[in-house]
């Protein structure tokens, strides 16, 4: 039991850190620190969970909010909410991010068509959507990378 808690803790005091990271500094100052945030707070997740980083014009992030848990291969994204709590912390840049726990690397139809809603509702606002990752147990995959949107 107590190993348990350790191994809980060390993984707390570890997220904590990066999340320190991505507030003091521009979200997008590191590539591989952003990665390797999103890999601790989603690659061991059963179900399948989304995540808004809300950031101010210089990128540093305001919030890290959990919008929704799901179930192992779904999650709900409700647009008006993201929208709202983005105008609510004055954002000007959101950074989408999921998780997939049964390990499939590939954005579904369903994530690519919420990411394209989600920068419809939000564009006109003069937010900008930044990226969407997606997080597997092993690697985090950039739907900026993959052109799967021009963002």
């Amino acid at each position: 039991r107590n190993v348990a808690i350790f191994i809980k803790l060390i993984h707390d005091i570890i997220l904590t850190g990066y999340r320190n990271e991505l507030i003091e500094r521009p979200i997008f100052h590191s590539d591989k620190e952003l990665r390797n945030y999103c890999m601790w707070m989603l690659a061991s997740k059963n179900v399948e969970e989304f995540h808004v980083f809300y950031m101010d014009d210089d990128l540093r992030l305001l919030q890290d909010q959990v919008h929704s848990v799901g179930t192992v291969d779904c999650s709900s994204i409700y647009t008006r909410e993201i929208v709202k709590r983005a105008l609510e912390l004055n954002a000007t840049n959101v950074l989408l991010v999921h998780n997939h726990p049964n390990d499939i690397g590939n954005f579904s139809t369903p994530d690519m068509a919420a990411t394209e809603e989600l920068y419809n509702a939000l564009q006109p606002l003069g937010i900008n959507v930044r990226d969407h990752l997606l997080v597997t147990k092993n690697k985090v995959s950039s739907a900026k990378d993959l052109t799967l949107f021009h963002f």
